[in-house]
């Protein structure tokens, strides 16, 4: 067999564009790039489907996995298992609990022609009940984990899963993300030409913790006056004006500069010298890090989950313990003092990224599963 011939159809339920759908609708994007059929599949106008629209992929958007009418239901994995006939698909990618759920029913009404692969990329354990355990167990023939921490979640409550899975990084469109896109948003967000700019760029959230990126700056700008701090991301259950308010009591607040969402994620990053996730929790996918990575930007991560994992320590930046702004304040110190440290960080992470997290690795190691289960569904013919 080869690797042509593996047909496959990411599936993604999810209702809003989170880590989840980008791991699904980016792994669709790579292997479509490469010349293989995968396509995705979800309800119809959800964020995940109007990706694939925006990025002309193929899809499927005729099912409905998370409908309240059960003759919707009915009706959804009909038509799924209709395309699974018409397309020759040879693997279901299930991307979500509830997409694992129509992935097993298919298979079985297809009469096992397809094999389940389980892509796991919610920070959430597995709900231990026997339908669930059922399934994993018997019905799922592989599961991608998209990274080592989320991986061993699953380890300590079911055993069975360390022989059937692996950790498969996502990955960014490294043509895409360069280090050599032009910007022009330091002049327009009046950034002094000499000053070291600090970026965090995430939704407005407690889980974020800019609390944390604010009072590192507060302790950064004691020693580094000329250094800049931006911020950018949408309100979500905080508002950017919280933001201010919390650095205007610490006195820092022309050393900051608040922008929403930018149409191009590449012209902040661009204008950056280094990045920081400082996140408390979730971030089992973390793209922006890659973005950052891709372009060749120093990072400096919290400790949680996947950031120590494509963060190398003193290679492409640093990892500081979660909530610590002493600790993140004095990496950002080491950063900001030397700019060939940054400049060697930044090229390392370029590489590492390349390395690891691009798409035509996405490809090959995906790809390496999806062949393993389907040559060992022959041999158990």
């Amino acid at each position: 067999m080869t690797d042509k011939t593996i047909r496959s159809i990411q599936m993604i339920s999810v209702r809003w564009w989170n880590a989840n759908a980008y791991y699904a609708v980016s792994l669709a994007e790579a292997l479509q790039n490469a010349g293989r059929m995968a396509a995705v599949c979800g309800r119809s106008n959800s964020p995940a489907l109007r990706k694939a629209i925006e990025k002309n992929l193929d899809r499927i958007d005729t099912v409905n996995f998370v409908s309240g009418n059960p003759f919707r239901l009915i009706s959804s994995l009909s038509k799924l298992i209709k395309q699974i006939r018409k397309r020759k698909i040879s693997i279901l990618a299930a991307h979500r609990s509830q997409d694992v759920l129509f992935a097993f029913f298919a298979k079985r009404r297809t009469k096992n022609t397809v094999k389940l692969v389980r892509c796991v990329s919610d920070v959430r354990p597995p709900k231990d009940h026997v339908l669930n355990r059922y399934i994993h167990e018997t019905g799922i023939d592989y599961l991608i984990f998209s990274c080592h921490a989320l991986r061993q979640r699953y380890i300590d409550i079911w055993p069975f899963i360390a022989e059937k899975s692996r950790v498969i990084y996502s990955a960014v469109d490294t043509e895409h993300f360069t280090t050599d896109h032009p910007s022009s948003f330091r002049k327009k967000l009046n950034i002094p030409e000499n000053s070291v700019v600090v970026s965090m760029i995430a939704r407005l959230s407690p889980v974020k913790d800019h609390q944390t990126f604010i009072s590192a700056a507060a302790r950064v700008l004691e020693e580094n006056p000329d250094c800049i701090f931006l911020i950018s991301g949408e309100d979500f259950e905080i508002s950017m004006e919280e933001l201010r308010n919390t650095c205007r009591k610490l006195n820092i607040e022309k050393k900051f500069r608040f922008m929403r969402k930018a149409t191009d994620v590449r012209d902040l990053i661009s204008v950056s010298d280094i990045g920081v996730v400082c996140s408390k929790g979730s971030e089992v996918v973390c793209r922006i890090a890659l973005e950052f990575m891709a372009m060749g930007k120093p990072l400096v991560v919290s400790d949680i989950n996947i950031l120590p994992e494509i963060i190398e320590e003193g290679e492409n930046g640093f990892v500081f313990p979660v909530g610590n702004s002493e600790f993140l304040a004095e990496k950002l110190g080491m950063l900001m003092s030397n700019e060939k440290i940054r400049r060697l960080f930044g090229n390392r992470a370029r590489r590492i990224c390349e390395e690891n997290f691009s798409y035509p690795v996405l490809v090959r190691e995906s790809e390496a599963v999806y062949e393993d289960v389907l040559i060992t569904q022959k041999s158990e013919v």
